[in-house]
């Protein structure tokens, strides 16, 4: 098998012979019916990969944003301390498609913990249906609550991390370049899991033609700015704050992570690549070594750069 091949059959590679397996998803089921049940599987599924590695005791609480008539759903946890702490705005992964926030309960509450923060891990609209800019501008809308609500959960917003993964990640990204052309908080550094990153030239075909961004932009892009779907066509990426970039060499999203993360270094940005030998695709839920080593790395790099 090639070195190529393998970046696109993981589980069927040398490196990664014993790695637990999703259930997936029919891309083409789309109805809420379709993804509750996915969601529901997904859910118990990690629930027992997790039974031998409890969540985190940490305080759990539920809100809700608005985006115009939309209302969106936030999960908080919060450490049980009484010190105020730096927040982390998360984002879910999933093809843009499916899962939602309550997929990830472990991994923030997990962070929460040991990166000594208060996680907001908020969903947004899926698409097709709600196809780009909707989901965007649902986080933006999330990221603003979470810095209105912060000081309810003796957190202080002016340090503030964004984060994600996969999809998530691409959202989160976008939310920094749509923060420089728009009024919104100062994100101070970013957690990014093999994010979606587009394409380093701006071209609207080649973007729509990603086999993850294709579910994401719309037929019609003539009325919708393409650069937030697209962090590696970044025109000014010494303007990014910090950056973790965590990937593994089995991702088929490794080539494109790893050209964003040679832009960044080369524009002066404070880069740091968390690579993981072996690992998948969405491996930081995972219960391998890999991937509880991963949410360590980034519960320590919060805890640094939030703590300056």
């Amino acid at each position: 098998m090639s070195k190529y091949q393998m970046l696109f059959e993981p589980h069927g590679s040398t490196l990664t012979p014993n790695l637990p397996v999703f259930t997936e998803y029919d891309s083409d089921s789309y109805d809420d019916i379709s993804r509750s049940r996915y969601v529901e599987t997904r859910v118990a599924q990690l629930r027992s990969w997790h039974q031998n590695n409890p969540i985190a005791d940490v305080e759990r609480y539920e809100i809700q944003y608005q985006n115009g008539d939309y209302t969106g759903t936030g999960i908080v946890y919060r450490p049980k301390t009484d010190r105020i702490l730096p927040v982390f705005v998360y984002f879910h992964g999933g093809n843009f498609t499916t899962l939602s926030n309550v997929c990830y309960e472990y991994e923030c509450a997990e962070i929460a913990y040991a990166g000594e923060c208060v996680v907001f891990n908020f969903d947004y609209r899926l698409s097709p249906e709600h196809r780009y800019p909707v989901p965007l501008e649902d986080c933006f809308a999330a990221l603003q609550e979470a810095v209105r609500m912060a000081p309810e959960y003796r957190a202080d917003a002016s340090r503030l991390a964004v984060g994600g993964d996969s999809a998530g990640s691409n959202l989160a990204a976008g939310l920094e370049l749509y923060i420089r052309d728009h009024s919104g908080p100062k994100i101070h550094c970013m957690a990014l899991c093999y994010p979606v990153v587009g394409t380093e030239i701006l071209d609207i075909e080649q973007l729509q033609n990603d086999p993850i961004l294709a579910y994401y932009l719309p037929d019609n892009m003539d009325a919708v700015n393409p650069l937030y779907a697209s962090p590696l066509s970044d025109p000014s990426p010494e303007k990014t704050p910090p950056v973790l970039l965590v990937i593994g060499s089995c991702d088929f999203l490794l080539e494109d992570n790893l050209k964003y993360a040679r832009k960044l270094l080369c524009a002066g940005v404070d880069i740091r690549l968390a690579y993981f030998e072996g690992a998948p695709h969405g491996f930081i839920q995972m219960v391998t070594p890999d991937g509880l080593a991963s949410l360590s790395t980034i519960s320590e790099y919060l805890k640094e750069q939030l703590n300056k």
